[in-house]
């Protein structure tokens, strides 16, 4: 009876873990061309306005991404280095 249980709360820890990797592509996929803005006040009424637009990344695919600051910003002081990112990391 236990062991049926241990494999019962197994299969589906395993579905857990497949229904939020699926779960996650999609709220990806869903924000993959939406962009977020920020610094734009309702009424534009300033003139030295700094506007900043970023990608609308979900946050653990954010999070991935922010793992490669230190070396992005080692490769940009290197002349002639190309470097990027593919989403969604």
């Amino acid at each position: 009876m236990i062991a049926m249980m241990k494999a019962t709360i197994k299969s589906l820890t395993a579905n857990v873990a497949k229904l939020e990797n699926k779960c996650e592509d999609l709220e990806s996929r869903s924000q993959r061309n939406n962009i977020r803005i920020l610094g734009v006040l309702e009424e534009l009424r300033l003139r030295d306005l700094i506007i900043s637009i970023f990608p609308d990344y979900t946050a653990k695919v954010a999070r991935a991404r922010a793992a490669f600051n230190e070396v992005r910003h080692k490769l940009c002081g290197i002349d002639g280095a190309r470097y990027g990112l593919i989403h969604p990391v």
